[in-house]
């Protein structure tokens, strides 16, 4: 049964979408837990084509994390070679790519029961925003890497770059 007009609620396309990206990521927070393990590992993908991409494969590099560079493919790279770092409770997926590798990053992770827990793009015009999670997200991946918070946003400087987790 139909609930009468005034009991309807209207949202746009954009409302839900963000609202409901906002409740996955709110739903697979916990899961992340960077402050609560620190045995956590990072597996950092780059496009190493942009320079945001190499400038977090040495940033992770540095913090011991595992790297590896998309070459433009990141299906084949996380449905071959690296097919089994979901089985691993204690990896979390990271990266720097193009928008594009995001978006196949986020969709092989749903397929394998993890999720988008943050992501920070910069668009071409303007400074970079949150599309998905919160900036507590992304914090706890700069603990993860030689660099504070508020730093994250520097890691998008070219527009186009994102900056991702999936966990």
């Amino acid at each position: 049964m139909t609930p009468p007009a005034d009991q309807l609620t209207v949202l746009s396309r954009r409302a839900f979408v963000l609202g409901t990206a906002a409740l996955g990521a709110a739903a697979g927070a916990p899961a992340f837990g960077v402050r609560a393990a620190p045995d956590l590992r990072v597996l950092a993908l780059f496009d190493g084509e942009i320079e945001d991409g190499r400038r977090f494969a040495a940033l992770a590099a540095s913090a011991g994390q595992t790297v590896q560079d998309t070459a433009r493919d990141l299906a084949p790279l996380l449905y071959g070679e690296l097919r089994d770092w979901a089985r691993d409770p204690s990896t979390v997926l990271a990266g720097v790519t193009r928008y594009a590798d995001f978006n196949v990053a986020a969709g092989i992770a749903r397929e394998q029961g993890r999720s988008v827990i943050a992501a920070l793009a910069r668009e071409k015009a303007g400074g970079a925003s949150l599309i998905v999670g919160s900036p507590a997200s992304l914090a706890a991946l700069a603990d993860r890497l030689p660099l504070d918070g508020a730093s994250l946003d520097r890691l998008v400087r070219q527009p186009g770059s994102v900056v991702w987790i999936c966990a």
